[in-house]
């Protein structure tokens, strides 16, 4: 008889640890359904924003750039007809 009151006893007491740790284990899976959503909305604004980067890259490969049209082709070697050389009084004075 009274090892049976020991395993009652015994066996009470690993149904209260199971129960704390049943507890435990629930409030922690209820802080991850409140965290869920909140990642959920950092992910969809991540997307939006590479989905944002990735037309916008996309329309500046596409379009052609101006900046090497609009450049100044070099003048290379040719003469000035309009320097003034020694022509001036300038130099003379």
């Amino acid at each position: 008889m009274l090892a049976a009151e020991e395993d009652s006893k015994m066996l009470s007491s690993r149904v209260d640890e199971l129960t704390t740790n049943i507890g435990q284990l629930l409030s922690s899976l209820q802080g991850l359904e409140k965290w869920i959503p909140n990642v959920d909305a950092g992910i969809k604004g991540l997307n939006l924003a590479v989905e944002g980067l990735v037309s916008r890259v996309t329309l500046l490969e596409v379009k052609p750039t101006t900046s090497a049209d609009l450049s100044a082709t070099p003048n290379g070697h040719r003469v000035d007809e309009q320097t003034q050389c020694f022509a001036s009084k300038a130099a003379s004075a």
